[in-house]
C-alpha cells in the first residue's frame, strides 16, 4: 500500500499564508538505512517542488528503543544534518485509557495496531479485539461506509505487520 505525499496550504498563527510539502513515512519494521532514506526523500521532494518540506516518521513497529530522529553525514569538513518529527504508535500502549476515550477514529486504528502486536501468536484472541474495536466505531456513531473503511485498514493493519 503506498499514499502520495500533499501538499497543503495553511496559515501560521501570525496570519502569514505559506505553503508546506508534508511527507509522511509509515515504518513497519527497523530498517538500517531508515533516517538516511528519511532525508534522501525530504531533499528530493525539497529539489523537485521549491517549497519547505516537513518529514514525520510514523513507526509501527514493535522495538520500543528503536527511535531513529535524525541523519547525519560528514565528510572532509563537509556535514548534513537532518532531523525530522517522530511518532512511536508504541508509545500509546501506555495512554490505552485516553484511546478509549477519545471519539477520533484514528485512536481506534492505533488501539489495533497495539493489539496486534500483542496478539501476534493467538489468532483467536486477534479476532475477538478486531469485532470489539470494529463495534467501538459504531457505538460512536460512525456511518456504516465508514466503518467499514477502517475495518479493512484495521484488518490490513492486523495482517501486514506479521508478514
Amino acid at each position: 500500500m503506498s499514499f502520495a505525499d500533499k501538499l497543503v496550504q495553511v496559515w501560521l498563527l501570525n496570519g502569514q499564508e505559506t505553503w508546506i510539502l508534508i511527507h509522511v513515512e509509515v515504518q513497519g519494521k527497523r530498517e538500517t538505512n531508515f533516517a538516511q532514506r528519511m532525508y534522501n526523500y525530504n531533499h528530493r521532494i525539497s529539489d523537485r517542488y521549491n517549497h519547505p518540506v516537513l518529514s514525520l516518521a510514523v513507526l509501527c513497529d514493535g522495538s520500543s528503543r528503536w527511535r531513529p530522529t535524525k541523519f547525519k553525514s560528514t565528510i572532509l569538513g563537509c556535514k548534513v544534518e537532518f532531523q525530522f518529527l517522530m511518532v512511536k504508535l508504541l508509545d500509546y500502549k501506555e495512554k490505552w485509557e485516553e484511546l478509549e476515550q477519545s471519539d477520533n477514529p484514528f485512536a481506534t486504528v492505533i488501539m489495533a495496531h497495539i493489539k496486534s502486536l500483542e496478539t501476534r501468536r493467538n489468532q483467536q484472541q486477534r479476532r475477538a479485539w478486531k469485532m470489539s474495536l470494529t463495534r467501538r466505531l459504531y457505538e460512536q456513531g460512525y456511518q456504516r461506509q465508514d466503518v467499514l473503511n477502517l475495518f479493512h485498514f484495521i484488518d490490513w493493519v492486523l495482517i501486514s505487520l506479521d508478514s
